[in-house]
């Protein structure tokens, strides 16, 4: 993060659309970010973990500032929700075959993966867990799975599984999203706070959009 002291010592304002949480903290006077943190993310992972009885997990992450974030925010969060991490690898962002660090996640045998990836690997990752009959299911930290080309660059692939899962959860995404709206105007109508309903004013008004 040598940008963000930068950014301070220049006086120089700095908007991060980056989601680790060490962009903002500790707080810094010049600097802000627009995602949710990387903690955010794990917290919801093992959240759902956890309501679904699933305790054990294996973790892969990049060699990136990105990716190193998002495991240390795995690995901090993990013993609050009773998650036990398995096996930890990090791989290079710029390899292309991933075989070694999916094999030794395999022979951990989680019950899931949490994968703190960007795209490209995101996709690497998904077509070696298949190419090696990894069974466990997959959490995506972040970016990955969730973008709309995950599923035309698996289609394109051949891979029509992993195709039609990533089709579904995007739908359920967009059936969560069109809930939005309601749950807001809900909690506006609960909290008394002049600030508060300002705040969530606006967060309607973008989810309307």
């Amino acid at each position: 993060m040598q940008i963000k002291g930068l950014c301070e010592e220049q006086q120089t304002l700095l908007i991060s659309c980056a989601a680790a949480e060490v962009i903002v903290n500790p707080v810094a006077k010049w600097v802000f970010k627009t995602p949710q943190k990387d903690s955010d993310a794990a917290v919801k992972i093992f959240q759902h973990m956890k309501s679904k009885g699933i305790a054990k997990v294996g973790v892969l992450s990049s060699n990136t500032g990105f990716g190193k974030a998002g495991k240390e925010q795995l690995e901090k969060l993990a013993p609050e929700y009773g998650v036990q991490i398995l096996v930890s690898e990090v791989y290079d962002k710029a390899a292309t075959d991933l075989t070694a660090e999916v094999t030794k996640v395999k022979a951990a045998n989680p019950d899931v993966i949490a994968a703190s990836t960007y795209f490209d690997d995101a996709v690497a990752i998904t077509r070696q867990m298949k190419e090696l009959n990894v069974s466990a299911k997959m959490y995506g930290v972040t970016v990955g799975g969730d973008l709309p080309k995950f599923y035309d660059e698996e289609l394109r692939s051949g891979d029509k599984a992993v195709a039609k899962a990533v089709l579904e959860a995007r739908k359920k995404l967009e059936a969560a999203a069109t809930r939005i709206p309601g749950d807001l105007e809900e909690t506006l109508a609960k909290v008394s706070s002049a600030t508060e309903k300002r705040q969530l004013d606006q967060l309607l008004g973008a989810a309307r959009q």
